[in-house]
């Protein structure tokens, strides 16, 4: 999945939040927040 395609398809934070939590290999920097920052 790529991270732009769900930004245009309307995917909520918390949606991918939760994705990102449920995937052994997730990690805190795929986190909806820490993109908004680093986007600022």
């Amino acid at each position: 999945m790529r991270i732009q395609n769900s930004i245009e398809s309307g995917l909520e934070p918390a949606v991918w939040d939760r994705f990102v939590a449920s995937d052994p290999r997730g990690h805190l920097l795929q986190t909806w927040a820490w993109g908004e920052l680093k986007r600022a």
